[in-house]
């Protein structure tokens, strides 16, 4: 909170639609492979460990919510560390949806807590957006 930094022992990229979970015991998946962590990002049953990202179960796999979930665990790692304060608790993102094309052929998305596959965010906006671009973007 006032720009002092860490190292961490470890640091592991979660990210994506589906969990990156080899390396996490299948005691702390839900049933569909996301890590559960409480109110505070906390995982359950291990103290001082904290989850953000895309691996967190129940939370909407977009960048929008990181600098929200970044807050919670810093607040919470310092209250951890220091003895002092009181833990952060994550406020939900109302949750919404979003299709993004990439290319003609494909694209990604979210709408609630299920990723459309790839083809049918191309059948259903991969066109629209590529044909329109010129009326966004100009030479001049």
């Amino acid at each position: 909170m006032d720009g002092t930094s860490m190292q961490a022992d470890l640091y592991i990229s979660a990210i994506g639609v589906l969990p990156n979970n080899k390396f996490i015991p299948p005691s702390l998946l839900s049933p569909t492979g996301w890590l559960i962590t409480d109110e505070y990002l906390a995982v359950p049953g291990i103290s001082g460990v904290y989850a953000l990202g895309d691996i967190v179960e129940g939370q909407a796999k977009i960048a929008t919510i990181i600098k929200g979930q970044t807050a919670v665990v810093a607040r919470n790692l310092i209250v951890d560390i220091t003895g002092t304060g009181v833990k952060k608790v994550l406020k939900s993102p109302m949750m919404g949806g979003m299709i993004v094309p990439i290319g003609a052929m494909g694209g990604t998305g979210q709408i609630g807590s299920w990723v459309p596959w790839s083809w049918m965010v191309s059948f259903v906006k991969g066109d629209y957006f590529l044909s329109k671009t010129d009326m966004f973007v100009s030479a001049a």
